[in-house]
């Protein structure tokens, strides 16, 4: 969460991890994830900045050292690709799978408050 000094105005951290190595390129998969998390921040109503991360970009510090290293034991122990990840705030809400939308809705309301 963050909030905007000059307005006081709090805002939800949507992070979205993509396979993409050098840059946030995506495949048709990420591209599906991608639709739904912009499409729950719209019908959540919840200020939000999403953003759209490359794993290197993940790994080399834009997410939380402990968050990678979660991602990596679970994809380890089940063998699955963990990508794309969806965080909210910071929490992963979504890995590896197409989000459930309303589900996602209520993590970003829940975030919000």
């Amino acid at each position: 969460m963050e909030t905007d000094r000059e307005t006081g105005t709090r805002t939800v951290v949507v992070q979205l991890i993509v396979g993409g190595c050098c840059g946030p390129t995506t495949s048709p998969f990420d591209d599906r994830v991608e639709a739904v998390v912009r499409q729950a921040v719209a019908e959540a109503g919840v200020p939000a900045d999403l953003r759209c991360l490359s794993i290197n970009e993940a790994y080399y510090g834009a997410v939380p050292p402990a968050v990678i290293e979660r991602l990596a034991a679970e994809s380890r122990g089940s063998g699955a690709n963990p990508l794309p990840v969806v965080l909210v705030n910071g929490e992963v809400a979504s890995s590896g799978v197409l989000p459930d939308i309303e589900e996602l809705k209520t993590t970003l309301r829940n975030a919000s408050s």
